[in-house]
């Protein structure tokens, strides 16, 4: 659910609420804690058309892994490849 926009059902409706919601789980505040965010059609509407004309705003950052992360993941391959190519 992190990161991924999905359209759920309003749960205990009330007479003039929507009937459905965009649900979005994100990592926010300083503690990086996911918090849950539901929004109408009409907020996610205004929410794109509000990027759209901000477009210098919305540069979105590779996702960062230390070479740390990446050393391991190739010794680990070569492991493998050790053991597939020993046997």
């Amino acid at each position: 659910m992190i990161g991924r926009l999905e359209k759920v059902d309003n749960a205990g409706k009330s007479a003039t609420a929507a009937t459905t919601y965009w649900r979005v789980a994100v990592y926010a505040g300083a503690d990086k804690q996911p918090e849950c965010l539901l929004m109408t059609d009409n907020e996610l509407h205004t929410i794109r058309q509000r990027a759209k004309k901000n477009p210098e705003d919305c540069v979105l950052s590779s996702p960062k892994v230390p070479w740390m992360g990446w050393a391991m993941i190739v010794l680990a391959l070569a492991g493998i490849i050790a053991l597939v190519w020993l046997t």
